[in-house]
């Protein structure tokens, strides 16, 4: 999802309850790869609305179908990947392409595969930052509008003082102004007092904003710490800015349920933050955090997350598996979660790649069963495929195309 101007008058007066976000500012450099998902909104945040599924999930079971090297000597990047509607992999970089017809059968390069690509690639989406000198909804965060609740959704983060950045969370009427009086709900969006007062005190941020099937959406956001607001109930009912008159926000998310019989109950450090919201209740239905900087993801017709990592866990520890005969290294990966957060499938893809190298696969395209994972890789030990157009590394970084069927 692209960040997006969305100018909403009247929300200056939006947040009593929360700090003016003055004293500070956070420097960013906003991704300029595509996004992962295939549906982004459009500028005046429309998608497409899922249809709940007829039956239940087909069961996971991943085949690694291609992974190859697309690249040569200096750095290569691919920045976009899809799926042709003949069933066809499209990949492409800066100045050169890979396709593969249906059956992966082989690879076709077009253009000088060997340019020297300078640009960053990361495979996080864009930080989702809001102005810290006002209110107002705009520039920077994501708005998707949700026709089945009549509401549109904005979701974004404020530098609430010198050195803290907070989530916020809106619901409005789809049209309506969005102010002080008029919105329908709202997640988070604290005084930077309140989380001081109880040492919440990790920078966390808003990334992406999805629909889901049976009415529900879903968030993602990050924390660099356990001690996150994302702990906590969002559903601050009282005006309030320090923890003896604010009650509501003291219980967990795993006291509250919420949590329970997921992936990970509570943040354990550096986490990516995943829920899902329910607009007719109001607030979250599940959530769970996982140790990972934020990143792209797409979801299936049944409400499964696919990420392109592969996750460690501390507490209860859980290692990613290997079925595909990876470096044991390998950061790069799958990891999935069904629709109640629970961690399905957690695999390493890609070889051996150390710091200031990438590893990453965070260009992203699913049509069906079928996923492609793209991006880069400075590793020289890829266990690529028969069919790979490459088998060799090319030096520096090479771009990186994986495909899978997922059942």
């Amino acid at each position: 999802m692209r960040q997006r101007s969305l100018v909403l008058a009247a929300v200056v007066s939006l947040l009593a309850g929360c700090d003016d976000g003055t004293g500070g500012s956070v420097q960013y450099t906003p991704d300029a790869s595509p996004p992962g998902d295939a549906t982004p909104p459009s500028a005046d945040g429309s998608v497409p609305v899922p249809s709940d599924p007829s039956g239940p999930p087909p069961p996971l079971k991943p085949r690694l179908l291609l992974a190859t090297y697309v690249g040569g000597a200096g750095n290569q990047y691919l920045r976009s990947a899809r799926i042709d509607p003949d069933g066809a992999v499209f990949a492409a970089g800066d100045g050169f392409s890979v396709r593969y017809d249906a059956a992966l059968t082989s690879g076709t390069i077009q253009g000088d595969a060997t340019r020297d690509d300078g640009a960053p690639f990361t495979d996080q989406p864009p930080l989702r930052k809001q102005p810290n000198t006002s209110w107002t909804v705009e520039n920077g965060a994501v708005r998707v509008d949700d026709p089945r609740a009549g509401l549109s959704y904005f979701w974004g983060t404020q530098q609430v003082s010198n050195t803290l950045q907070q989530p916020i969370f809106l619901a409005c009427p789809i049209g309506a102004p969005c102010a002080k009086d008029s919105f329908d709900f709202r997640l988070w969006g604290w005084w930077a007092s309140l989380a001081n007062d109880l040492k919440l005190t990790a920078d966390s941020r808003a990334y992406e904003l999805w629909l889901l099937p049976s009415g529900r959406f879903g968030l993602q956001g990050w924390t660099d710490g356990g001690n996150s607001l994302f702990a906590r109930d969002p559903r601050r009912t009282q005006t309030c800015t320090d923890a003896a008159s604010c009650t509501d926000v003291k219980a967990t998310v795993a006291e509250l349920g919420w949590s329970k019989g997921t992936w990970q109950e509570l943040p354990d450090g550096v986490a990516t933050v995943i829920a899902t919201v329910d607009p007719r209740t109001k607030g979250p239905t599940r959530m769970t955090f996982f140790a990972s900087p934020a990143t792209r993801s797409v979801r299936d017709a049944w409400g499964r997350t696919y990420f392109p990592r592969a996750v460690a866990r501390r507490t209860p520890k859980a290692d990613p598996e290997n079925p595909f005969g990876q470096a044991p290294t390998a950061s790069s990966g799958l990891f999935v979660l069904d629709e109640t957060l629970q961690g399905v499938f957690n695999a390493r893809l890609g070889g051996a790649c150390a710091a200031p190298g990438q590893q990453s696969l965070g260009t992203m395209a699913l049509v069906g069963n079928r996923l492609v994972l793209a991006g880069t890789t400075c590793a020289t030990d890829l266990p690529v495929t028969a069919n790979a157009v490459s088998k060799r590394s090319g030096g520096a970084q090479d771009g990186y195309l994986v495909v899978l069927d997922l059942w």
